[in-house]
């Protein structure tokens, strides 16, 4: 499975309902420091990633 290799690897933010952003290390959002980052998972990859491809 193509999410297996970003678990553990990938951190997100939700901004607002359908935009989230995405970042390679933990600890928080580097311009809005009150918004902590989240560890990916499958499913915010599935439902925010992959079916968001073109």
């Amino acid at each position: 499975m193509q999410w297996r290799s970003s678990v553990g690897k990938v951190w997100y933010a939700r901004l607002r309902r359908d935009y989230y952003e995405y970042f390679t290390d933990s600890g928080f959002h580097p311009i809005d420091t009150a918004i902590r980052l989240r560890p990916i998972t499958k499913f915010i990859i599935e439902k925010h990633i992959l079916s968001n491809k073109n």
